[in-house]
């Protein structure tokens, strides 16, 4: 139970259960207490928000104030303006904005910051074969501080932002050079006002999709590499950088086809917990695919998980008891579609 001394004590109770409260009252060396049994409801709902033209959410983290924020595009017929929705702790909307209406771009990311703002990324339409990063921050009232584009001539896509422990801002994506084909991991090291501090590319045919700080001040980043004869095959893709941005090192897990990393989350022992899928050689079908590392990238295990058809995984948390929840898609049983799988 949590204990505070402070005045007017308050405490949050969030996960679903019954709880004895005692509030002890101490004045002068004489102490007097209340016990009161209260219990808290699931909290369930489910809510459908009208915005102008047609929309959809890329992403969606839980406020500091226990709200939630939602991020996507609106879809009119010849741009796609990014909008950004606030709710309190029972999915009711408190306000919502578009931003630029003039503005084409892709929602990809999103993380509340430090000051209680938002800060959106978005993949952004320049013109023909031209796409950078683009990323608008907002106050906590959904008013735009700033915004800016990163990248040069070629496509940049934009994959996660973190905030840094200065204040400022790593942005992860991919670049490609239009005319040689290749990919390139793109990272951008910003100020507190997205101002840039270091930029670095790594690799010419990888990409990566997901991006942690590392409690050594580095940031590991998980993807692909693929085949340099372009037959297909790809491997999973983890690569370690540190606070500048060099690489310390890259390891590369998988079989003899198609294999992708698209979740990761750091171990309480220092390493790395993968997720995503592994093609099965002997079948043209996908496993859930999971690998754990120490903290200098070597696989100590890994196991793959087959419900029925293809599985992939797409996120990965740890749990209360030491262990992981894992989140991925499976194809149960028709020749399209997929079910949303929890393990």
């Amino acid at each position: 139970m949590p204990h505070s001394s402070e005045p007017n004590p308050l405490h949050v109770y969030e996960c679903p259960g019954a709880y004895s409260v005692t509030l002890t009252l101490i004045i002068e060396g004489t102490s007097s207490s209340e016990t009161e049994e209260i219990t808290v409801s699931p909290l369930v709902f489910r809510k459908k928000f009208s915005l102008p033209e047609s929309a959809y959410a890329a992403a969606m983290v839980r406020t500091s104030d226990m709200g939630y924020a939602i991020f996507g595009n609106t879809i009119s017929v010849s741009y796609k303006p990014l909008y950004f929705i606030k709710t309190d702790r029972a999915g009711n909307k408190l306000w919502d904005r578009v931003f630029d209406e003039n503005l084409s771009a892709g929602a990809t990311s999103m993380i509340q910051a430090a000051d209680g703002g938002y800060a959106l990324l978005s993949s952004r339409e320049l013109g023909s074969f031209n796409m950078d990063f683009h990323v608008t921050k907002i106050n906590a009232q959904g008013n735009t501080e700033w915004e800016r584009d990163y990248g040069g001539s070629s496509l940049e896509f934009a994959r996660k932002i973190q905030q840094a422990p200065d204040g400022g801002y790593v942005i992860l994506g991919s670049t490609t050079d239009t005319v040689a084909g290749n990919n390139k991991i793109y990272l951008i090291k910003t100020n507190a006002t997205g101002q840039v501090e270091w930029e670095r590319t790594y690799g010419s045919r990888e990409d990566a999709f997901s991006l942690i700080a590392t409690t050594d001040g580095g940031y590991a980043m998980l993807g692909q590499t693929k085949d340099i004869n372009n037959t297909g095959k790809s491997d999973v893709y983890l690569l370690k950088v540190n606070s500048s941005g060099a690489m310390e090192w890259e390891k590369t897990f998988g079989g003899p086809l198609d294999d992708q990393g698209y979740a990761l989350v750091q171990a309480p022992d220092g390493g790395y917990m993968l997720l995503g899928f592994i093609e099965k050689p002997e079948l043209p079908i996908y496993d859930m695919y999971l690998i754990k590392t120490n903290q200098s990238g070597e696989k100590q295990w890994e196991n793959t998980y087959d419900v029925q058809g293809n599985e992939g995984g797409v996120d990965i948390k740890p749990t209360p008891d030491g262990g992981y929840v894992l989140l991925g898609y499976a194809n149960l049983g028709g020749t399209t579609g997929a079910d949303v799988f929890l393990g």
